[in-house]
């Protein structure tokens, strides 16, 4: 009988952080290429590098809660609300900030209904319900209790490392970009609905 996949908590971590960075911010990427205009190897080398930073970074996040009965959930919320999001990005390059959320809470039953297109469904389905089920399906390998809170901080304070390291060698083409293009963090998703929501 065949055996059963599993996965360790830090391989759930960063395949989900990989999958909602790359996957779901096909906007934010292609918007990043237009405003760096990659023409010699430092420029795809720095769109690389900005990949590796945001996954590190949503990687020390998640690691941080990889328990028993929290990573899972975590991880399926996370992915589920990032789809829905990439979809209104993707679609009509909305800009998710505090206006948004405003608009999105006074939408009544009528105008959301409006939204409830086959592509919608089919982009949720593909890119949202199948990725969740499958982070539901597989099992995870834990360590024992009491030394899992240590694997999580190591792990947590190396990606947050990586992630510290990269973006001081990059500091000054990753505050240029930014600083030009400021709307790219109205398209970077989940952190635009976090900031946009706690603005609101």
């Amino acid at each position: 009988m065949a055996r059963r996949i599993t996965v360790t908590p830090g391989q759930l971590t960063l395949l989900t952080s990989a999958f909602v960075v790359i996957v779901l911010n096909g906007t934010f990427w292609a918007r990043v290429v237009t405003a760096v205009q990659p023409t010699g190897a430092m420029d795809y080398l720095f769109v690389a590098v900005f990949a590796v930073t945001l996954i590190a970074i949503l990687d020390a996040a998640l690691s941080l809660a990889a328990f028993p009965l929290v990573l899972k959930s975590l991880a399926v919320t996370l992915v589920a609300i990032s789809a829905a999001l990439a979809y209104f990005v993707h679609e009509f390059g909305t800009a998710i900030d505090a206006n948004m959320v405003r608009n999105v809470l006074e939408t009544d039953a009528r105008e959301a209904i409006d939204f409830a297109t086959p592509r919608l469904f089919g982009f949720i389905l593909l890119l949202g319900i199948l990725p969740t089920l499958l982070i539901a399906w597989v099992p995870i390998s834990w360590r024992p209790a009491s030394q899992q809170p240590f694997a999580n901080l190591a792990r947590a304070a190396l990606s947050g490392t990586i992630a510290t390291v990269l973006i001081f060698a990059f500091f000054a083409t990753f505050a240029s970009v930014i600083r030009e293009n400021r709307g790219l963090l109205f398209v970077l998703v989940p952190s635009n609905a976090i900031a946009a929501g706690s603005k609101y």
